[in-house]
């Protein structure tokens, strides 16, 4: 897989139990169950995805917050290889249409987005489907992957 073309991905995490957190002064409190984050890469995706594995780093973004609590479990990347250059509002405003937006959450470069983070209200199998079909329908998409992640 030639990496540096994947230029956007869909974080999977689970959250186990009720997270509250606090971003630049603004309470969260996130209830249990499946989550998508859109984000951008920019020929950096294998970075990207080793910094989101990792538990132990300096809260930069908003998913930051997330991934570092441990109530949080990263289930997979959806890679994206878009194939018109920026590909993340869209699939953010797919997504927007079909899942619960939590708003203003990690799309702080793209005000005009609502959220770039979802909570789908079925199981991991359904939700991961859903979510894949909507990302391969979009017109920005030349080609997607799913990777499971594999590791505790």
């Amino acid at each position: 897989m030639d990496v540096e073309n994947w230029s956007a991905y869909i974080l999977v995490l689970e959250l186990d139990r009720v997270v509250n957190i606090e971003i630049r002064r603004r309470r969260l409190k996130l209830q249990p169950g499946i989550y998508f984050y859109v984000g951008s890469a920019r020929k950096r995706i294998i970075q990207r995805i080793t910094r989101h594995l990792s538990k132990s780093k300096k809260k930069w973004w908003h998913i930051d917050y997330l991934t570092t609590h441990n109530a949080s479990k990263i289930l997979g990347f959806i890679l994206v290889k878009s194939s018109n250059g920026d590909c993340e509002s869209e699939l953010a405003s797919r997504l927007n249409m079909v899942l619960e937006a939590i708003p203003r959450f990690g799309q702080s470069d793209k005000p005009r987005d609502i959220s770039h983070l979802f909570k789908c209200s079925s199981d991991y199998t359904d939700c991961t489907s859903l979510v894949f079909n909507i990302v391969e329908e979009s017109s920005c998409v030349e080609d997607v992957v799913y990777i499971e992640n594999q590791v505790g």
